[in-house]
């Protein structure tokens, strides 16, 4: 199994062309100008049934990690979370509860944060797949990013550490 990293390195940097806006694809998240003074940050999860979360979970749980995740990763950035687009697999298990279930969750977690869903698109799968294209904006001079990390920076951290990852271990 290739590890994330040498993945990232071996197969898909030569695709980001060194655009300033990729960050030599060193981050979870690209930073666009947008306007002066101002970058529009991008960052994109996807979560697999049986990797990030189990059907047992329920689609409240599931909507509710899925969206935080997405909204941690712009945070960490120094960005305001704005919008997000949502991609999904349904199947046999998609049903009218789970899916009012999963809205409600994220209805919650976006009310919570003040963002909004503008869009996405759904397949058909046997495995329950969900993903977030999420969008926010940062002032230039307050963008944050690991590149710019040293030792002695302060870290910040909301909730419980490692919260995010499968916790039916």
């Amino acid at each position: 199994m290739v590890k994330e990293f040498d993945l990232i390195e071996k197969f898909f940097k030569p695709l980001a062309n060194s655009n300033r806006a990729a960050q030599n694809l060193d981050d979870d998240v690209a930073k666009l100008t947008t306007k002066k003074g101002e970058k529009l940050v991008v960052s994109k999860d996807v979560f697999v049934e049986g990797v990030h979360f189990l059907r047992k979970d329920g689609g409240y749980k599931i909507a509710t990690k899925l969206l935080r995740t997405n909204i941690s990763d712009i945070a960490s950035a120094g960005a305001k979370p704005l919008y997000y687009l949502l991609g999904f697999s349904k199947n046999k298990y998609t049903n009218h509860k789970f899916l009012q279930e999963f809205c409600r969750g994220l209805k919650d977690t976006q009310n919570e944060f003040d963002l909004s869903l503008i869009g996405g698109d759904t397949v058909y799968c046997d495995k329950m797949v969900f993903s977030i294209t999420i969008f926010g904006t940062v002032k230039n001079d307050r963008a944050l990013g690991r590149s710019n990390a040293k030792v002695g920076d302060l870290i910040y951290v909301s909730g419980s550490i490692g919260r995010a990852y499968r916790d039916w271990e």
